[in-house]
Parts: structure tokens; sequence; C-alpha cells
């Protein structure tokens, strides 16, 4: 059984898990991992590499993390479904979400569906790219000057400074149509 599947299965097995959970609130309370859970084989596939023996918390966090569900109303009853978070998700930016939560047109639910869905292409488009950058970045070990954005934007900011400085003591203006002299440091 290839790793695709087996992550596959095991979705599918927390989902189900999930719905019982739901209706049978008793079941939740069982469903929790404790610390006398056996170790089980789980098959890492979104954000772990290769084969390797879990316990069953283990597992589940890695399910509950990468699981997702959506609530609809029909019919005036609550409906909830469960489904995988596709790993391309991951590389949906913040502020791309905050402006697909806050954006949304909520006029009526039509419209917002309608909104979201227009929206769709771009999103898609946005997480291609920043996956194919995560996997370049990856792929030419710039992780780590990636993950120091802060520390770039801080470097650029005291640098933009530093010149806006320099060229501030350089300049002089002319008086009275006699032109200034330079300081020494900025030559001539």
């Amino acid at each position: 059984m290839g790793h695709h599947c087996m992550l596959e299965t095991g979705f599918e097995v927390y989902i189900l898990m999930r719905q019982l959970s739901d209706r049978i609130h008793s079941f939740a309370a069982r469903m929790a991992p404790t610390d006398s859970d056996p170790v089980v084989h789980v098959t890492r596939g979104i954000a772990f590499v290769g084969s390797t023996r879990a316990t069953y918390a283990e597992a589940f966090a890695f399910f509950t993390k990468h699981c997702r569900r959506i609530e609809i109303v029909r019919d005036g009853n609550l409906e909830r479904f469960y489904f995988a978070e596709p790993p391309m998700c991951q590389h949906l930016t913040v502020r791309t979400r905050n402006n697909v939560k806050w954006g949304v047109s909520r006029e009526s639910s039509m419209k917002k569906t309608r909104d979201f869905f227009s929206r769709n292409e771009e999103l898609l488009e946005e997480m291609r790219h920043q996956q194919w950058l995560q996997a370049l970045f990856h792929k030419t070990k710039l992780t780590r000057l990636n993950s120091a954005g802060n520390v770039w934007k801080r470097i650029s900011f005291i640098l933009a400074v530093v010149i806006n400085v320099l060229i501030l003591s350089c300049y002089q203006e002319s008086i009275g149509g006699v032109s200034g002299t330079l300081p020494a440091f900025c030559g001539t």
C-alpha cells in the first residue's frame, strides 16, 4: 500500500470518527488520545517525510491539523462536512486569507457563494506560486534567508536611513547664488 493511499485512508477514518463524534457525544470523549494509547504505524505525508512509528496522539494531532470542516444550513438543519485540506492550501498567505475572509460580499448567501467562487482562479494561482517559491527556496537551500524576513526588513530600513543621512549631510544649498562647499568626507 503506497504512502498516498495510506494517508487517504487515515483521513477517511478520521473523518468518520469526527462524524460519529458529532452525532454520538460520548464517542467524542473516547476518540481523544490518552497516555495509555498503543503505538501505531502512520505514514506522514503532508508535513512529514517517510514512514515512521508514531503514537495515536501524534496521528490524531496530524489529522486534526490537516482536516477542515464546513457547515451548511440546509432545510433548517446544520450539516457538517469534513475534508482533507489539500497541501497546496498551506501556501495561501495570511493577507490573502484576510482579504477573502473580510472582502467577500455578505449581502446574501447566493452573492457570498458567487463572490467566493469568482476569486477561485486568483487564489489557486497564488497558492501554486507560493508552493513553487517554497520548493525553489528549499531546493536551493535559501530557506534560512527566506525565513528571516523580518531581519531583512530591518536591515533594509537601517540601510535606507544611513543612505538618507549621508545624502543629507553631503547636500548643501547655495545661499545668495554662491554654491556651498561639500564636507571633506563627501568628495569634491
